[in-house]
């Protein structure tokens, strides 16, 4: 068999090469140097150089893992995809895997009871965004449930409101049914149900500024009046008060400001 001629440090810190019978043969992690105790003037089957190289690929991977989780708390499916972006093998992968676990490096329960309780504590989403944004992390459902056990209607409200109220601090162009409508839809794109989305509207809406609406009720009027000139009246009419009402303003408003306009063109 082979004999360890010598074992030279790389310039890489933690990377040892192995010399066998003067000639490399290998490269190691300082872990698996240590744990398979390597020493000058050991011999070296097939099989112990084969175990060594899958030892030292092992202790590569786990090094890049912890690495990848350093920066950010990461989920196993995430490992998992990073790993298997570095072309490492199955094996070695579910190594690092449950070693990273028995380090307690790894929970996925912890991970996303975690994740709720900071998005109850800073964040925005509703308990529906919570759990897609799981989902998309390899969570599986139930731990995703257990945690969102955590999140209690009480606190989605409260975060519902929050963004509802800050939402509606700018109103833009918009009028003030057009705003509801899209603030709405903003709170359930955010994953918030709808009885949450509604009750949230009623605690952040204030009664809108009649004189803001009329006048951006009187600007878009004008400007659906103009836009549908080439048409006779009562199709005018009828265009314009479907354009206007899906902009939110109230049909009865946007009746008397049309019969104003189409009064006043008359007149003219």
């Amino acid at each position: 068999m082979p004999i360890i001629s010598s074992i030279a440090s790389q310039k890489k810190p933690g990377r040892y090469n192995v010399y066998l019978d003067g000639k490399y043969a290998f490269a190691v992690d300082e872990g698996t140097l240590i744990r398979f105790g390597l020493s000058k003037g050991q011999e070296l089957s097939k099989e112990d150089v084969a175990d060594l190289e899958r030892d030292d690929g092992r202790a590569r991977a786990l090094g890049q893992a912890l690495n990848y989780i350093s920066h950010q708390a990461r989920s196993e499916h995430q490992v998992r995809q990073f790993l298997s972006g570095k072309e490492i093998e199955d094996e070695i992968i579910e190594l690092v895997i449950a070693e990273l676990q028995d380090l307690h490096y790894l929970d996925d329960a912890a991970y996303a009871k975690r994740f709720v309780a900071e998005n109850v504590s800073s964040g925005d989403r509703g308990p529906g965004s919570v759990r897609s944004w799981l989902t998309q992390r390899g969570i599986d459902a139930n731990t995703i449930e257990d945690a969102l056990a955590g999140y209690s209607e009480e606190e989605e409200l409260r975060i519902a409101t929050a963004i509802a109220t800050k939402f509606l601090a700018h109103p833009g162009s918009k009028s003030h049914g057009a705003l509801l409508q899209a603030l709405r839809q903003r709170l359930m794109q955010k994953g918030f149900s709808s009885d949450i989305a509604s009750s949230a509207i009623s605690e952040a809406d204030e009664e809108p500024d009649e004189e803001r609406e009329n006048e951006l009720l009187l600007k878009a009027a004008e400007k659906a009046w103009r836009q549908k000139r080439g048409l006779d009246t009562r199709t005018r009419l009828m265009k314009a008060k479907q354009q206007l009402y899906r902009k939110g303003f109230n049909l009865d408003d946007i009746s008397a400001v049309l019969e104003q306009i189409e009064a006043t063109e008359s007149d003219d």
